[in-house]
């Protein structure tokens, strides 16, 4: 067979390798991920050799390239060369020999299956590029002894049809069709990046990919997977798109056209430890999490799901719509997640902090457990409905039924007990909310006080007796089919979508809300429920482990934690004080070991509470917390000008100290104009910050430590080598009793402490 095309000459690939730790200047505090410009579709088969195959064997078109091996209907590539294969056979294989490179792998009209392995495998340590030719559609099958769990004496089980083993770096690519019809295990498998192999990494672009998988995952990948664009299309037993640690869809400043990913059917649609969202009209249907950042097998690790942008719907009926196990951060983007319709999963949730600064996030299911309500809000949001008090987010919601709170002690001179009316009032000249729900605020349950902020209750009636139109105003019935609306004051439209499923709680966050400006929420045309637009900051945890402030009006108990005593109510006439201990906070005991560390830090002015009684030790610090530090320790100089990220606006508490660390080359930005003041940090990038600071400081730096002593020492990145083993060696930075490093964990208040304890010593 002759060369059907020619196309522009193909780069190699290791020209095309993803950086998964580029850094903008020395380094970034967290990865940067940049894709190739051209496309991995153009190549050339000008001078290719081509395979056809049969069931009888394969026929072969010399060309320029004979580094191969054929033993009846199994083809082996021994060497770099652009290779065409087409045909028809029912058992038969595709192997790229251990640690070859500049392969270019062309399907063309190719139906092959193998009857007790992958069809197509890239063994360790080789790169290449897996072309549909345009035009084309290819065909690629196993059956289920490609399993080597099942079939435990199949040694040639590779568990996927297309097998990626570790080391590899590869793309699949092309304008033409692949059909992966899983039977085995997996539909495409990646493998992991090692000392001894290398690094591993999987891209997919341009091509129509159809994933079919009765037993495990569609895409599994154990290093990192990028999805840049084409039509994929996946349906699996376990998780439709899968990565161990870095997950990445679209690329910065493309169209969403460019980019379709569809998880038609799967238990978990989208997983990784961290997941980002570029670009891309992507949806999944699910019966458990939509998207997913976790990985079971890591401690102490920075999950994060990011969405810069991308038109992204999820609809899962049990399951939660949006669920990290370390940070959600939206930027930009449009984000649909509906959820189940009952129980205590959520739209959103996550363990650590939720960011909302751009973007349009519309989450409809229930308030059962957190996510809805962000930690940082950089733009206005609001909530309608959500039943039963709490939830999601640290939403406003009263004991049941919008009581009001009962530790109000000396409430105009009654005994601080709540109320005898249980209908919803606040008390009468209180400032305060509706009381909570198991930490919501309030403290009917134990939870927290009210704040004071002159908010009105949920479903109750607001301090001056005006009706409540607050978050969560009314509850709302949203059935399958609906059309929701978000209406302004003025009767405009916001935003309006069709509801997957039935919900009792509407989220919604738009940069065309205005704080303040109160919404309505219309089902099919009529008006369900009221609510005001605010940039509130809630926090997560479970039943939305109250808000932020949770102190009780200035006439009322001056509880100075803003907790409740158990039971909810104070002695008659008697101020509840908050405890604290030496160190002077609550939370820090005399014989924790960062007693001293906190005591020196905030002696020094260096860090202070979080608020009047609490350190938060155990809190991630971000990037806005470094950057201030840093700059206290150097005397908080005058500063002229601002730092010109986008997200750094002037007047914050942050803003002169951002400024100045970048003037000072101590941190840059993420590369798209933003710092990321609330990104977590994590110790190797703690390390290089100290480091660049140390330097900044005229102290010297030469001291190293063996980073080999640990037992992850290959986990720590090569650009935070130097700075770790400087901070190991002048005994800033230790392992933990396990013999780890843990370089990629996320840093607490109190680490950050002890090493500015170390540090300044």
């Amino acid at each position: 067979m002759k060369a059907k095309e020619i196309l522009a000459s193909r780069s190699r690939r290791l020209g095309r390798k993803i950086l998964a730790f580029t850094l903008t200047g020395i380094m970034m505090l967290t990865p940067a991920y940049a894709f190739a410009s051209s496309s991995s579709s153009s190549y050339s088969t000008s001078g290719a050799t081509t395979f056809t195959f049969s069931d009888d064997g394969i026929d072969v078109d010399e060309g320029n390239y004979d580094d191969y091996e054929i033993d009846g209907t199994d083809l082996k590539i021994t060497g770099e060369g652009t290779y065409i294969v087409t045909g028809d056979c029912d058992d038969g294989t595709i192997v790229v020999k251990k640690g070859v490179t500049d392969v270019t792998l062309v399907l063309d009209g190719l139906d092959l299956t193998s009857a007790d392995s992958a069809p197509i495998t890239f063994n360790k340590s080789s790169e290449g590029t897996i072309i549909a030719a345009s035009g084309s559609t290819n065909n690629l099958a196993d059956t289920e002894k490609n399993n080597d769990e099942t079939y435990t004496d199949n040694s040639e089980a590779e568990n996927a049809v297309i097998k990626l083993k570790d080391g590899s770096d590869v793309t699949i690519a092309g304008t033409g069709t692949i059909n992966i019809d899983a039977n085995g295990k997996n539909g495409i498998k990646s493998g992991a990046s090692t000392d001894e192999e290398g690094d591993a990494s999987l891209t997919i672009e341009d091509v129509t990919l159809n994933v079919d998988c009765d037993v495990n995952d569609g895409i599994n990948a154990e290093a990192t997977l990028n999805i840049v664009s084409g039509s994929i299309t996946v349906s699996a037993a376990d998780d439709g798109i899968h990565s161990d640690y870095y997950l990445n869809f679209g690329k910065s400043g493309a169209d969403d056209d460019d980019l379709t990913v569809n998880v038609k059917e799967a238990v978990e649609g989208i997983e990784g430890a961290e997941i980002n969202f570029y670009s891309g009209t992507i949806s999944t249907s699910t019966t458990d999490d939509g998207i997913n950042a976790a990985n079971s097998d890591l401690t102490n690790y920075d999950f994060k799901i990011n969405i810069y942008g991308g038109d992204i719907t999820v609809d899962t009926p049990s399951g939660d719509g949006i669920d990290s196990n370390g940070s959600i951060s939206v930027s930009g983007g449009t984000t649909e997640v509906y959820g189940q319709t009952s129980g205590d999963n959520s739209p959103l949730d996550c363990e650590g902090s939720y960011t909302i600064t751009g973007g349009t996030v519309l989450g409809v299911g229930t308030s059962g457990m957190e996510g809805g309500k962000p930690t940082t809000a950089g733009q206005a949001y609001v909530t309608f409905g959500g039943g039963m008090g709490g939830g999601f987010g640290g939403m406003r919601g009263g004991m049941m039924n919008g009581t009001a709170p009962t530790a109000d002690a000396a409430q105009q001179g009654t005994n601080g007990t709540a109320p005898s009316d249980m209908s919803g009032s606040a008390p009468a000249g209180f400032n305060g909310n509706a009381g909570g729900f198991g930490g919501m605020r309030g403290g009917m349950m134990n939870g927290t006080a009210p704040t004071g902020t002159g908010q009105p209750a949920m479903n109750g009636t607001a301090p001056d007796g005006s009706t409540a139109t607050s978050e969560g105003s009314s509850s709302v019935s949203v059935s399958a089919g609906d059309t929701i609306e978000i209406v302004d004051s003025s009767g405009n439209t916001v935003y309006t979508a069709t509801a997957a499923r039935s919900a009792s709680f509407v989220f919604f966050s738009s940069g065309d809300l205005t704080e303040g400006e109160t919404y309505t929420l219309k089902l099919n045309g009529s008006s369900a429920a009221t609510a005001t637009a605010s940039t509130e900051a809630g926090t997560a945890g479970f039943g939305g482990a109250g808000g932020a402030g949770g102190q009780l009006p200035a006439n009322g108990t001056a509880a100075e934690s803003g907790k409740a005593p158990a039971g909810g109510q104070v002695p008659a006439g008697q101020a509840q004080q908050g405890t604290t201990n030496s160190s002077g906070f609550s939370d820090v005991a005399d014989n924790a070991w960062y007693y001293e560390a906190v005591k020196n830090v905030t002696g020094k002015s260096y860090m202070s509470g979080t608020d009047k009684s609490s350190f938060s030790p155990d809190t991630a610090i971000t990037r806005g917390m470094v950057a201030t530090v840093l700059y206290r320790m150097a005397g908080a100089p005058a500063v002229s000008g601002n730092s010109g990220f986008s997200d750094v606006p002037a007047g914050q508490w942050y803003s002169d100290a951002i400024a100045w660390c970048e003037q000072n080359s101590i941190v840059t930005g993420l590369g798209d104009g933003t710092f990321g003041v609330n990104t977590n940090v994590t110790r190797e990038q703690l390390a290089t910050l100290i480091l660049r600071y140390a330097q900044y400081a005229g102290k010297d730096v030469s001291a190293a430590g063996s980073l080999n002593s640990f037992n992850d020492s290959s986990k720590v990145a090569s650009w935070a080598e130097s700075a770790l083993s400087w901070a190991n060696g002048s005994g800033l930075i230790k392992g933990y009793d396990d013999g780890s490093l843990k370089p990629q964990g996320t840093a607490t208040r109190a680490e950050f402490a002890q090493i500015l304890t170390n540090f300044t010593k």
